[in-house]
C-alpha cells in the first residue's frame, strides 16, 4: 500500500469523527484528488472501522471487477481474455497500483464499464446518458482522466447529434457538475489543494517536460510491456480497426502528453494504468484465432518476467536494496520502497501492519502533546499523529497557504515534492488563533485564505471573497511578499571549485536588492566558508538557523576580484547553521554571486 493512502485515510478519520473532509482540522483543505474513491473507501471503513485491512480489501475487490467485465463484455474471445488479462498481470505498473489504496482499480473499473457500452450499446436510447454519466464519475474519480474520455464523448455527440443527445449529456455530467460546485463552495476552490502546490512550484517548463520524458523512460526501462502494450493499442486503432477505436486512441495520446506536460509523477508507472487498459481494450477487441492468442500469451508472460524487478516474482524480501528504487530522476518503485512495510507478504503474529518507522514517529508526536508540527510530511505519519496535531506540511499538499507560496530553487529537485519556507509568524498564528504572519501583505493574504478555509460556510463575505481568490484578486498580495524575499538558491547549485576564475563559472546568480540566501542540505559547523561575489558592494553575510540569525559579519566593498574567505566564531560555529544570506547595500548596478563553498575542519 502506498504512503499517499493514508493521507486520504486522515481525511475519512476526521470524516467519521464529524469534523468534516478535512486533512487538518478547522481546515477545509482538500488533499486526496480522488472524491469518488474517497467516498467509497469512507463506506466501506463505516463497516469496518479499520483502514489498512479495508483499504487493501476494496482495492482487490475493485480490481477483479474490471478484469471481470474486460473478460466478460470487451475481449473478442475467451483465449483473447485470458492474454489480456495474463498482460495485466505482468505489467508491473498495473499490478502495483491495483492494491495500492490509490484510487487506479476504480478508474480501471470505470473504463471497462464504460467501453463495455461504448463498444456494445449501439442503438440504446440511454446510451449518451449512460456513457456521460460514467465519464462523470470518472472525472470525479480523478479528474485529469477525462481527457481520456473527452473524444469519445464528442464522437459521440457528432453521431447522435440533436438537442436530445445535448441535453441527455448535460444530465449525464450532473456528477461531475455537483461535485466541482460543491468543491467551489466548501472548499473555496475546484481543484484539489495538491494541484496547486504542484501546479505552482516555479519550476522552468522546459524542466518539466524533461522530467516528463525520463517519467516514460523509467517505465520502459523497468516495465516495458506497459508502453508497449500502449502504443500498440494506439497504432492497431490506426492501422487495423479503425471506426469507433480511433477516438479512444485519441483521448490515449491526449492523456500521455498531459503526463509528460506535467512532469510525469515521482510513483512509476502509476499514470500509465488507464492508458494501458485503454490500449488494451482495443486490442482486445481484435478477433484472434485462439493458436494465435496463446503465442501471444507466452510471448507477453515471457516479455513481463524478464523485467527487471516483475512485480508477480516479488516475494518478502523485495525491497529497495535490490531494485534501486528511486532512480536518478526521482522515479520511485513505490512498491520496492513500501514492500517491507505495507505488503501483506509481511503479516507475522504480534507485527501490525503498516510497520513503518513513520508509525511510531506518528504516535510519538500524537503522545507528545504539540498543537503544531512543522514538516516535510508523510501520508503515515500524519495518519497516525492523529487529528489534534495540525501538520504545517512544508510541501503544501494539505496546507493551502504553503501551496501558493513558491518552492525553494533547487537544481536537484523532485517531481512532486516542491519544498517551501513557512513564513515568519505562520506557526504562531496556527497555535494561538491569531494572525501573526510578519510580512504585511502576506498577513492581508492569510486573512482572506484562512476565511475561505475556516470561516463561517455560507457567509456572504467568504462567498464574495471565493470568487475574488479564484479570479486572482488577491494574487498582488503573494507577488509582493515573493518580491520583498531574498531570493533562495541551493548550495548545490552554487558549489564550485573556489580557485576557478569568474569567467569560467557558468551558474552566477543575480542578487536582487532584496538579497539572496544560499540553504544547505544540512546543519554546518563549518567555521569559514570560501565565497566569490561581484567585488565594489558591501555584503551583510548572516548565517541563519531555522530562519533565525545566529552571527553575521560584513564583507567590504574592497574585497579582491575572486574567492574571499570569511570567519565565524567557535560558538556560532557550535551553534551551528542551514543557510547563508547575503544582502547588498543599496547600490545600482547588477551584482552576482558565483560560488560559496564550506570550508569543514
Amino acid at each position: 500500500m502506498s504512503d499517499d493512502a493514508f493521507f486520504t485515510f486522515r481525511t475519512i478519520s476526521n470524516f467519521a469523527a464529524g469534523h468534516g473532509l478535512v486533512w487538518n482540522v478547522g481546515e477545509r483543505v482538500q488533499i486526496y484528488t480522488h472524491p469518488l474513491w474517497m467516498f467509497v473507501l469512507a463506506a466501506a471503513v463505516f463497516f469496518t472501522h479499520e483502514f489498512f485491512y479495508t483499504g487493501l480489501a476494496v482495492s482487490i475487490l475493485v480490481s477483479i471487477a474490471a478484469a471481470v467485465v474486460f473478460a466478460r463484455w470487451i475481449a473478442s474471445t475467451p483465449m483473447v481474455a485470458v492474454l489480456g488479462i495474463a498482460t495485466l498481470i505482468v505489467s508491473k505498473a498495473y499490478l502495483d497500483y491495483s492494491t495500492s489504496g490509490l484510487e487506479n482499480p476504480l478508474s480501471h473499473l470505470l473504463l471497462v464499464v464504460y467501453l463495455a457500452v461504448y463498444f456494445g450499446a449501439r442503438g440504446s436510447r440511454w446510451r449518451v446518458l449512460t456513457l456521460f454519466f460514467i465519464a462523470a464519475l470518472a472525472a470525479v474519480n480523478r479528474l485529469d482522466l477525462f481527457l481520456i474520455y473527452l473524444p469519445s464523448l464528442l464522437y459521440v455527440l457528432w453521431k447522435e447529434r440533436s438537442w436530445r443527445t445535448l441535453g441527455l449529456a448535460g444530465l449525464g455530467l450532473l456528477p461531475w457538475i455537483v461535485w466541482e460546485v460543491f468543491s467551489l463552495v466548501y472548499y473555496g476552490f475546484p481543484l484539489p489543494n495538491t494541484a496547486y502546490a504542484k501546479l505552482l512550484s516555479g519550476i522552468p517548463s522546459r524542466e518539466v517536460l524533461e522530467q516528463g520524458y525520463y517519467y516514460m523512460l523509467n517505465s520502459a526501462k523497468v516495465d516495458p510491456i506497459t508502453l508497449v502494450i500502449v502504443l500498440a493499442g494506439v497504432l492497431a486503432s490506426i492501422i487495423l480497426i479503425r471506426g469507433s477505436s480511433i477516438p479512444i486512441a485519441i483521448g490515449v495520446i491526449l492523456y500521455l502528453v498531459y503526463i509528460v506536460r506535467i512532469g510525469g509523477d515521482f510513483m512509476s508507472g502509476r499514470f500509465l494504468t488507464v492508458p494501458l487498459l485503454a490500449s488494451l481494450s482495443i486490442l482486445s477487441r481484435i478477433q484472434l484465432p485462439d493458436r494465435w492468442a496463446l503465442a501471444g500469451l507466452v510471448l507477453v508472460v515471457v516479455a513481463g518476467l524478464a523485467a527487471p524487478s516483475p512485480t508477480l516474482l516479488s516475494l518478502s524480501d523485495y525491497d529497495e536494496s535490490q531494485s534501486g528504487a528511486i532512480d536518478r530522476w526521482g522515479v520511485a518503485d513505490e512498491r520496492a520502497v513500501y514492500s517491507p512495510s505495507t505488503a501483506l507478504i509481511q503479516a507475522r503474529r504480534h507485527v501490525n501492519l503498516p510497520n513503518h518507522p513513520w508509525v511510531d514517529e506518528g504516535i510519538a508526536a500524537r503522545q507528545s502533546g504539540a498543537s503544531v508540527l512543522v514538516r516535510t510530511t508523510s501520508g503515515i505519519f500524519t495518519f497516525y499523529a492523529g487529528r489534534d496535531v495540525h501538520v504545517i506540511d512544508l510541501l503544501g499538499l494539505g496546507d493551502a497557504l504553503i501551496a501558493r507560496l513558491p518552492a525553494a530553487p533547487d537544481p536537484h529537485w523532485r517531481i512532486g515534492h516542491f519544498e517551501r519556507r513557512p513564513p515568519a509568524g505562520y506557526a504562531e498564528s496556527l497555535e494561538t488563533g491569531e494572525n501573526r504572519i510578519a510580512d504585511p501583505d502576506l498577513a492581508e493574504y492569510y486573512e482572506t485564505l484562512h476565511g475561505v478555509i475556516a470561516g463561517p460556510l455560507f457567509s456572504v463575505d467568504r462567498l464574495g471573497d471565493i470568487l475574488r481568490l479564484n479570479l486572482g484578486m488577491y494574487d498582488h498580495l503573494i507577488e509582493a511578499y515573493v518580491d520583498a524575499l531574498p531570493r533562495r538558491i541551493s548550495l548545490a547549485w552554487l558549489t564550485a571549485d573556489a580557485e576557478v576564475s569568474r569567467s569560467s563559472v557558468d551558474r552566477a546568480v543575480t542578487i536582487p536588492s532584496t538579497g539572496i540566501r544560499v540553504e544547505l542540505d544540512r546543519l554546518s559547523h563549518a567555521r569559514q566558508i570560501l565565497v566569490h561575489l561581484d567585488r565594489n558592494v558591501d555584503y551583510q553575510v548572516i548565517f541563519e538557523r531555522d530562519g533565525e540569525e545566529v552571527t553575521r559579519r560584513l564583507l567590504s566593498s574592497s574585497i579582491e576580484d575572486g574567492p574571499t574567505r570569511i570567519g565565524i566564531s567557535a560558538k556560532s560555529a557550535r551553534e551551528a547553521y542551514d543557510a547563508i544570506a547575503f544582502y547588498p547595500a543599496d547600490e545600482p548596478g547588477e551584482r552576482r554571486i558565483y560560488s560559496v563553498t564550506l570550508l569543514e575542519d
